[in-house]
């Protein structure tokens, strides 16, 4: 951000309040202008900057005030830039560029800022051309992978977190990119706006926002990663934060491998409450292929293996944990023990 100002200064110290960590001051007057980040401005001591006609200056570190002593006009821009902003005064003083120079040298020199964090921008342009889009995917470089599938899959359905196979096959790489022969698909939870863009490393993207699904179809190609954004142009792929993605794969699935708290002990019924690491999509259900054991805790160990129980999601479990009910004779088990389970599958809020 940046402000410039018009001052006339009369010849006593002037204060002048301005935004911006750093303050440009050109000298459109006849004479000298004297310039500090601090009052009692005096020529030649520390921290004064003594400004010629026509020329400009960077006061740097103003904290929101500049302190002037001078006669005649004084053109100021308050900015967080590294470079100038104004270009020098025609020579004997007078108005030195238009507002429109001074757009363009504030855009020159928020430029050069930029370049000097970035090390590769050169322009403004270069750095609009880097900005990357939102993602709206979920593992979008199919890095996570809860349910440790590897190897070729022909079977259709869900194999790393938020792809499913529709046709063909997919094989997992242990790189953790796909060689994809066929088709695979994301739906999204909710749509978004029409005006999406699709694109992908390889094989061809697509959306349709009426059944909220972006499919991707390739003919044995290696997919690194895909993106669908909003927008009409598609901007570069960044790799999301893996715990970031982690949290939001878990909103739909997680593998049941976890702690479990007995609530109520029936003759022929037990409840367990097994909190969740994230809030998921909805009430979970078990996967198809879920099948449990339960490890009784003593201390930090676990004492025993039970036998498979017959298990079910109670209907009151809340978003953020699961409540097990499971159809089996007590065993000695007391409200407040504490269980692994593990499980071979696990629990799902998948679309």
């Amino acid at each position: 951000m940046a402000n410039v100002k018009t001052i006339t200064l009369g010849g006593t110290e002037q204060e002048v309040i301005i935004s911006g960590q750093n303050c440009d001051i050109r000298n459109d007057g006849a004479e000298i202008v004297y310039a500090s980040a601090k009052p009692n401005v005096t020529a030649g001591k520390d921290g004064v900057l003594a400004i010629p006609v026509g020329q400009a200056a960077k006061l740097l570190d103003t904290r929101g005030a500049v302190y002037l002593l001078g006669t005649g006009i004084v053109q100021l821009c308050g900015n967080d830039y590294s470079d100038l902003v104004f270009k020098s005064a025609p020579a004997g003083g007078g108005s030195g560029g238009t507002q429109d120079d001074v757009a363009r040298n504030m855009a020159s020199a928020n430029a050069a800022s930029i370049s000097a964090l970035r090390g590769d921008v050169e322009d403004v342009q270069t750095v609009a051309e880097n900005i990357s889009n939102p993602n709206l995917l979920i593992s979008p470089d199919f890095k996570i992978n809860q349910r440790g599938k590897s190897g070729t899959i022909t079977d259709t359905g869900y194999f790393v977190d938020g792809w499913q196979l529709v046709s063909g096959s997919v094989t997992v790489n242990l790189d953790g990119t796909l060689t994809l022969d066929g088709t695979i698909k994301q739906i999204l939870e909710n749509a978004v706006d029409s005006n999406t863009t699709v694109s992908a490393n390889a094989g061809t993207p697509s959306y349709d926002n009426s059944t909220k699904t972006f499919t991707l179809t390739a003919a044995g190609e290696i997919i690194k990663w895909a993106k669908l954004e909003l927008g009409s142009v598609a901007t570069p792929f960044t790799p999301p934060d893996p715990a970031t993605e982690l949290a939001k794969c878990q909103r739909y699935y997680i593998p049941a491998t976890l702690h479990a708290t007995a609530l109520t002990v029936y003759a022929n019924e037990l409840l367990f409450l097994c909190p969740l690491p994230v809030t998921m999509r909805t009430c979970p259900s078990l996967t198809s292929d879920a099948t449990f054991k339960m490890y009784k805790t003593s201390g930090n160990s676990y004492t025993g293996d039970e036998a498979d129980w017959a298990i079910r999601v109670h209907s009151g479990s809340p978003k953020n944990g699961v409540v097990f009910a499971l159809a089996k004779e007590a065993h000695g088990v007391a409200v407040g023990e504490r269980y692994l389970v593990i499980t071979s599958g696990g629990f799902s809020a998948e679309l």
